[in-house]
């Protein structure tokens, strides 16, 4: 249980589209991972929050988070902190 979270803070956004807006799309977690909906929330230019509410299994800071729509890219980022509801994981 200690290794599910439902959301995380992304840093160091490469987001591919022109416009940064909070929005729902999926993310991956890792290369071969199913992909997760999920809500992003920017909270400046280069970081965002996404929640994903069906919870995920060992988010881990470090690893690469990709967004998608559909099949195409929007972006990504590295996972700087995971957190199940307000309790921040610590792996």
């Amino acid at each position: 249980e200690h290794l599910y979270s439902n959301n995380a803070i992304i840093t160091n956004m490469n987001w591919l589209e022109d416009k940064k807006e909070n929005r729902t799309c999926t993310v991956k977690f890792r290369y071969r991972s199913k992909d997760v909906d999920c809500k992003i929330e920017w909270i400046d230019d280069t970081t965002l929050r996404v929640y994903y509410p069906a919870k995920a299994k060992a988010v881990t800071p470090g690893q690469a988070a990709v967004f998608y729509d559909g099949e195409v890219v929007l972006g990504g980022g590295t996972i700087d902190e995971v957190f199940m509801d307000e309790d921040k994981r610590r792996y």
